[in-house]
């Protein structure tokens, strides 16, 4: 009978032990940590679609016109993550990213600025700061938090950019950050779910 109760003892503790002891493991991870084959997923489908080609030929009036448009993008990867710090902005649409510092485990400290488009009722430039922001490799995820307390996501890779308007063009290089996400209306009345933020005075040739 005693050998009985022992086990019958054993058997209903054992899996209360074992929870412990995966609950206490579990709570030691890194909050932080990510796989880096999900950031190299992840980072390389994000440089996918910053990258584009368009070649038309046709006959105008008799005339071969030929138009021609290629992106090329490809990850930026800094072995030193401070190095990201700066200014990128977006040209024509008067977005502006600034990083005030990167630490050199990732960690992100920031914010930026999105012009409205013109009519809007609000203030002209929504500004806004960066939270829980990080960046992986060349990946950085985080929140944009704006000044009247919504949220958005902001998800993108530093990339070095290639732009070519003809076959035999060898292009001009930038580096510069690659933003995807929902659609924003620019100030021109266009959506884009892509935008390419360049570095301040950044251009390689």
């Amino acid at each position: 009978m005693q050998t009985t109760v022992t086990n019958w003892l054993v058997a209903l503790t054992l899996p209360v032990l074992i929870g412990v002891v995966i609950g206490t493991r579990g709570m030691g991870q890194e909050p932080d940590t990510v796989a880096p084959s999900d950031i190299q997923k992840r980072t390389q489908e994000i440089v996918s679609q910053m990258s584009r080609k368009e070649h038309e030929v046709r006959e105008v009036f008799g005339r071969r016109v030929e138009k021609f448009r290629a992106i090329r993008s490809e990850p930026d990867i800094k072995a030193n993550l401070e190095e990201y710090a700066g200014t990128y902005e977006v040209g024509d649409c008067g977005y502006v990213l600034t990083l005030s510092h990167v630490g050199k485990d990732g960690k992100v400290e920031g914010g930026g600025s999105e012009k409205l488009p013109e009519g809007t009722l609000q203030t002209s430039v929504r500004r806004f700061i960066l939270r829980d922001t990080r960046i992986h490799g060349a990946l950085l995820t985080g929140t944009r938090r704006y000044e009247d307390g919504a949220t958005a996501p902001i998800e993108g890779v530093f990339i070095i950019r290639t732009e070519r308007h003809s076959p035999i063009d060898s292009g001009i290089r930038a580096s510069g950050f690659g933003m995807i996400g929902t659609p924003v209306k620019t100030p021109t009345g266009t959506h884009q779910d892509k935008l390419f933020y360049q570095r301040r005075g950044n251009i390689i040739r």
